[in-house]
């Protein structure tokens, strides 16, 4: 059973003082580009501000090391995907090779920007939240992580900030400027 999240303006909420809120990749992904990202993201200033407004509000932006991860992961694929992909005609090949590791590099820097912005969290988990996953993963709900994500939400009380339309049925409370997961006013 899929229940609607309840869903916040980023360009104009209001962060409270020690608010915490889970950033997911796709917002990592705008304050921390891949040079490879060759298209303007036009949704990258709304979250910088909301990220400025919720660090001066003495407010913490979370990172769980499943979204690192995802980041990492997805930074990478640009970089292949852009610049290499014609050269190395696989992703594990481009992982082994020297050009990578300059690209590993500028990922770690943005990675560690974001550590150092952030606060980590260890989601903690249980066997039933996992099982929960797995089950709505089964029910093609949403992907494995995006149902992690949304059980370390419900478990942390966390606010997520996305751009991910996926999660309109995950029954937590999200920050964003996607259009399609705004209430129409």
């Amino acid at each position: 059973m899929t229940i609607s999240s309840t869903v916040h303006n980023a360009t104009s909420y209001s962060f409270e003082a020690g608010e915490q809120i889970l950033f997911d990749a796709n917002i990592w992904l705008d304050l921390y580009p891949a040079p490879g990202a060759t298209t303007p993201n036009k949704s990258a200033f709304p979250y910088s501000s909301a990220f400025k407004r919720l660090v001066s509000s003495g407010g913490k932006p979370i990172v769980e090391p499943i979204i690192l991860s995802e980041y990492l992961n997805r930074y990478y694929r640009i970089e292949w995907e852009v610049g290499f992909k014609s050269r190395y005609h696989s992703f594990k090949k481009f992982r082994k090779s020297l050009d990578f590791k300059s690209i590993a590099s500028s990922a770690e820097r943005y990675a560690r920007a974001i550590l150092q912005h952030s606060r980590v969290i260890s989601s903690s988990l249980d066997a039933q939240d996992i099982e929960t996953a797995v089950r709505s993963v089964g029910i093609g709900e949403v992907d494995f992580n995006d149902a992690l994500i949304i059980s370390i939400c419900k478990k942390h009380n966390f606010k997520l900030m996305t751009h991910d339309a996926d999660f309109h049925s995950a029954g937590i409370e999200i920050l964003t400027t996607n259009t399609r997961l705004l209430p129409r006013c």
